[in-house]
């Protein structure tokens, strides 16, 4: 039954994901068993690259991001993941492209705008970080006070 098999993907990926900041390897094991058991599912691919990157190797990483991307191209946290790979590896411009999707596809993704404001600014493009930067202000501020404060700097 396919029910019974819903809640323990969701609990691996789950765990999975809290393994990812504080042992990469660990949540790399347990997306390729949840890719064992679920072959091509969408997030554990996505955790599975992100698990990659995390240990330094951003090739691999980026390889798996990239064929995730175009078989999910309307996923904006694999944007997201693939631009901070080919960051990595020093595809700026590559990087930029797939940021821009991530924004457009979550408008609300302040990290997104964020890197996106950092890799235009080293791309000597400062002038065109600034739209990224507020922009990232304003997905990060929640207080409405702030927020008019935030839009008065920006």
């Amino acid at each position: 039954m396919e029910s019974d098999r819903v809640a323990p993907v969701a609990e691996a990926l789950a765990h999975a994901e809290r393994l990812l900041d504080r042992a990469a390897p660990l949540a790399e094991q347990q997306a390729r068993a949840i890719l064992d058991a679920v072959p091509g599912h969408p997030q554990a691919v996505l955790l599975l690259g992100m698990a990659r990157r995390r240990q330094g190797d951003n090739p691999e990483a980026r390889r798996i991001l990239h064929a995730l991307a175009q078989a999910q191209p309307r996923s904006a946290h694999t944007q997201y993941e693939l631009a901070l790979a080919q960051a990595a590896l020093g595809e700026e411009t590559l990087a930029i492209a797939a940021l821009r999707r991530a924004v457009a596809l979550a408008p609300n993704m302040g990290d997104a705008w964020r890197t996106l404001g950092d890799m235009l600014t080293l791309a000597g493009d400062a002038a065109g970080a600034d739209q990224p930067y507020a922009r990232h202000i304003r997905a990060a501020v929640q207080d409405t006070d702030l927020m008019q404060a935030a839009d008065a700097l920006c």
